[in-house]
Parts: C-alpha cells; structure tokens; sequence
C-alpha cells in the first residue's frame, strides 16, 4: 500500500474544472492588484510633476532626498540641527517671509517663519496633519480630538466653549495653586541649597517626563498604549467624580471659584448642547499634557538664560522685593507690577521657543505671498525660525536680551512677530561650570543633556 500510495499523484484527485477555476480566479485578483498599483503609480506621477512645478522654484534648500528629502544631510546632534533651522530661515524667507522644504517621497512643506506668513496661516483653523509621518497622529491615541489635535468646525466650536475659562476672573482664585506650586519648588530648592549640591533643572519643574514614541507594535508603543488607558482612566474617575457632585449639588456652587472641569461640564453652545463626554475627556487630556510640559519648559529655559546673565537676575529679585516688600505670596494684583520679571519671561520665550513647531495641512487652496498652495500641503508653523529671523529681531538674534520685550518696544511690535505658546525670590542660581547645555527639539524644547545648575540662598 505504502509505495502505491508514494507514487499517487495528489493533483489528479482534484477535478480539472476546480483547477481551472480557481487559477482564473487568482489571475483575477493578480490583474486587479496590478491594475491598482499602476493607476496609484500614475497617480503619483502626476502629482509629482504638478507639485515639482509649482514648488521646484520656490526659494528653500535644493536637497530632496526621495526619502529623507531635504534632511539627509543635517547634522545628527540635535543642536547644531535646530542652528540649520536658524539658518535656512535666514538664507531662504528673507523675500517672502516662507520658504518650503522637501519631506518624504518629494512632499514639500512651507515653512512659515515671519510674521507676513504667520498671520495667514494662523488665521485659519485648518487641521493638524495626521499623515503616517506626523508628531500628531502618534498622539491622537492619548489625546484624541481635543484642541491640539483638532481642526476645522470642532475646533472652532470647542474653543468658543472653552474661551471663558481663560477670563481673568476666572484666572485670579489660582493665584493661591500658583503659590502653593511655587512653594513646593522652593522646599526643592532649599534642600539643593543646603547641601551645596547641582541638580537637572527640568525634571524638577515638571511632574513627570513624557516617553517618545515609535510605533505601536514595539515594546515602548504597547507602554505607550498602556500609559494611554491609564491616564484615559485617571480623567475618566476625576470626570465622573465631579459630575456626581454637580449633580447632587444641582450645578455649580456660585462661592467657589469656576475650575476647567466645572467649564467643560456645563458649557453649552448657541443651541444649547454641551460637550460629549469624549469630548470632556479628549480636552481634561490634552490640558493635562499642555498644562506641565509646555509651562516646564519655559520656567527651565528662563531660569536657564537668568542664570547666564546673573546681572538680569539680580535686577528681578530687587523688582521682586520691591513688590513683595517681605511677603512670601504672590497677589493678582502684584503681577502687573513685575514689569522687568515679565520682560526676561518674554524673552525667555523668545529665545528657546518651548514649543518649537506647530503643523497644519490645508484643506482648500491656501494663498501664501505669491502662490496658492493646493489642498493637502504641509504647513510647518516655525516659532523657533520666527524667533530668530535677522529681519524680524535683529543680528543679534540669539542673544537674551530683556529690553526686547519694555512697553514701549512691544507697542511697536507685529502681533504675529512674537508667538511663544500663549521665579523665586529666595534663591540666586548659577549653571555648574563646563556643562555646555544644548538644545533638542521634541514635542517641547528640551535639554539634550539637561540644565544643570545649583542654587544658593541669597544673603540678602
């Protein structure tokens, strides 16, 4: 049985009709497939062509790797990096205030980097792009639709809901959170002091340090998935926590001060509908990571450039004194009177740019200077090239330079020249000498090798 069985053809069991038909049908698919392929490849074509004629001659580096396009040849250090950024900015938009680079498979990006090419496009409420390649998509899983993610009618419909938790009356009860955040960094502080001993200034200011992502099916995406149920979960329990008590309640207790979440719970629009429960979620989210990373950022930057120019912060501390006169807490009205602390915080801004870059993909055609970008372009909003472009702040651009930001100088100012996303008395810092601090652009700026400092108390 064993050798007939071994010299059985197992094919002539199947009917030669089977046979047939099943080999036309994979032909079928195999024909279809390449019917797809060649139409998407004539598609590509095409619009390669049509986008190499309307930007080939727009000013911007000539490099366009297929691949990498005009980044294959920047330098790896993420410092000298954001200086090629600097420099573009000044080599190529001096003219017409953008100018476009060259992203994967020959998609070119403008950059807007002066204050003409700013106010188009921040005008709009085009879309965040969240194509395969985009900083966005990666955090749409953590942060879904909510402000920074959002574009178009939801965005413009959510920020006329959430604008009155900015009022100022809204704003003055925090000033005692402010007070009592500042005071735990200054415990922080005096320890450090005591001990004579340095310290990394970011990961003092900020609650926690936010991973980079990859992708999903690596080990640090599925972190990343887990992290994302978790803090999903954390805004879920503080949402419904506070809907139960305004609902027993019966609405908001008039006598305490209005928070973010009692504004979410009860905005309505001009037709009186409120926010989804996704959408409370998507906004406790996304104020959750813009609320520490971005204001980390800027306290570590600013504290950084006080800290190199020690003659800046001796002149804030008096100010500071001046106004407090021996009190240890800050009052509303206080603030307006630290005029020189708000010039060094502006310019802090300025020069580090906390948040560097801001995307937007056009929906419809999009008039720039002297073309019309077609729907679908990549617009890079460039607030570090902005901040450092020679015809907007000088050739001395990257110096800190307080007296940028006194009244008289900003009532002369372009409102889209300065666009940064909208310190302790007790303490003189000083940066540890021979550790050279650079800069590494990620979804905030940060430290490549962090700010490392050490604090005295001061003797006076």
């Amino acid at each position: 049985m064993l050798p007939i069985l071994g010299s059985l053809d197992v094919a002539s069991l199947v009917p030669a009709t089977y046979r047939a038909s099943t080999s036309l049908v994979l032909q079928t698919v195999l024909l279809a497939a390449g019917l797809y392929i060649f139409g998407k490849l004539v598609t590509f074509i095409r619009w390669h062509r049509r986008t190499d004629k309307l930007f080939g001659n727009v000013p911007g580096p000539k490099e366009r790797h297929w691949l990498f396009g005009s980044f294959r040849n920047m330098p790896e250090d993420g410092h000298d990096r954001m200086q090629v950024f600097v420099d573009w900015g000044n080599q190529y938009a001096r003219a017409q205030g953008y100018l476009r680079l060259w992203g994967s498979f020959w998609r070119p990006v403008i950059v807007a980097c002066h204050p003409t090419s700013m106010k188009k496009i921040l005008k709009t409420a085009e879309p965040k792009p969240l194509g395969l390649t985009s900083g966005y998509r990666t955090l749409k899983a953590w942060l879904g639709d909510g402000l920074l993610i959002s574009g178009g009618e939801k965005w413009a419909r959510n920020r006329r809901l959430l604008t009155p938790a900015f009022h100022f009356d809204i704003l003055k009860p925090y000033i005692h959170v402010y007070n009592d955040a500042a005071g735990i960094f200054v415990d922080k502080l005096n320890d450090f002091a005591a001990r004579g001993e340095q310290f990394e200034l970011f990961q003092h200011v900020k609650p926690w340090l936010a991973s980079d992502i990859i992708f999903y099916n690596t080990a640090l995406g599925k972190k990343y998935k887990r992290d994302c149920d978790y803090v999903h979960g954390v805004a879920e329990d503080i949402i419904n926590t506070r809907k139960a008590a305004l609902e027993k309640i019966g609405g908001v207790d008039k006598k305490k001060y209005l928070d973010f979440l009692d504004i979410l719970l009860t905005a309505k629009d001009e037709n009186g509908v409120g926010l989804s429960y996704m959408d409370i979620r998507n906004e406790v989210d996304t104020f959750l990571f813009e609320g520490h990373d971005t204001t980390a950022s800027a306290i570590s930057w600013i504290l950084y450039s006080l800290a190199e120019h020690p003659e800046y912060q001796q002149k804030c501390q008096e100010e500071v004194d001046e106004v407090l006169q021996g009190r240890q807490d800050v009052e509303w009205s206080d603030l307006p009177k630290l005029e020189y602390l708000t010039q060094c915080i502006k310019e802090g801004m300025r020069l580090h740019a906390p948040v560097a870059i801001v995307g937007r993909e056009t929906t419809k055609p999009f008039p720039i200077a002297d073309i019309v970008c077609p729907p679908g372009t990549n617009v890079m909003i460039n607030i570090w090239m902005l901040h450092h472009n020679v015809e907007v702040w000088g050739e001395d651009h990257m110096d800190f330079r307080p007296d940028r930001f006194t009244k008289e100088a900003c009532a002369k100012m372009d409102p889209y020249q300065y666009v940064p996303f909208s310190g302790g008395p007790s303490f003189t810092f000083n940066l540890v000498p021979g550790h050279v601090v650079r800069r590494r652009l990620a979804a905030v700026m940060r430290a490549e090798n962090g700010i490392m400092m050490t604090v005295e108390r001061r003797k006076h």
